[in-house]
C-alpha cells in the first residue's frame, strides 16, 4: 500500500480515456470488486483525489473495510503494509474505506458470506452502517451459510447486485 490504490486510480483514468472507443459512458462509471478487490473498490470511492473519475455506484463483496478484526500484532497483513497494525497504525487507518467514508461518497450495496472465516462480515458491516449515518444509499446482503469463496460465484447476490446497478446507471423515463 498505497501502490495498490495507485494502480487502480491509473486504470480507472486510462479507462476513461479509452471511453469513447469501448463506446462507454465514462459518466456512469461503476466499481466492482470482491475481497480486495472489493476493498479497493470501497477505497477509490471513499478516498477520491482531484482529477479522478467520478463513481456512480460501488458493489463490494467480502470486502475489509477496515481493519479492526486483525489483531493489532498479526504479520497477516504485513507484506501489503510494510509491517503490523501495531507497527504502522496510520496506513492501516488510510487504506481503510470506513475511516475514509463522507457523506459525498456514491451509493453501495455491499454482499457478505454469513460464515466468511477470511473477512468477517461485521468489517463490511460496519462499513455500510456508518454510510448510513453519513446519508449515503447503502444495500447490505448477507449471503447465508456461504463461505468467503461460495459468497464470490452466488448467483442471487450477483444478480441483486446488477439489479443495483443497473438503478443507478439506467436513465429513468
Amino acid at each position: 500500500m498505497p501502490d495498490q490504490i495507485e494502480d487502480c486510480r491509473v486504470a480507472l483514468q486510462g479507462g476513461v480515456a479509452q471511453a469513447e472507443r469501448w463506446r462507454a459512458d465514462a459518466g456512469r462509471l461503476c466499481l466492482w470488486g470482491y475481497s480486495a478487490g472489493g476493498h479497493l473498490s470501497a477505497l477509490l470511492a471513499t478516498a477520491p483525489r482531484a482529477g479522478d473519475p467520478s463513481i456512480c455506484a460501488v458493489v463490494a463483496g467480502g470486502a475489509p473495510c477496515d481493519f479492526e478484526f486483525i489483531p493489532a500484532e498479526s504479520s497477516a497483513l504485513a507484506h501489503v503494509f510494510g509491517g503490523t497494525r501495531a507497527e504502522l497504525p496510520a496506513a492501516y487507518h488510510q487504506a481503510s474505506p470506513l475511516a475514509q467514508a463522507t457523506s459525498q461518497a456514491p451509493p453501495f450495496f455491499f454482499f457478505h458470506g454469513e460464515r466468511d472465516a477470511l473477512v468477517p462480515f461485521a468489517s463490511s458491516q460496519r462499513m455500510h452502517h456508518r454510510l448510513q449515518t453519513l446519508g449515503v444509499e447503502s444495500e447490505y446482503h448477507l449471503v447465508p451459510d456461504r463461505g468467503h469463496l461460495l459468497t464470490f460465484i452466488d448467483s442471487n447476490a450477483r444478480r441483486s447486485a446488477i439489479q443495483f446497478l443497473r438503478s443507478h446507471t439506467t436513465d429513468t423515463p
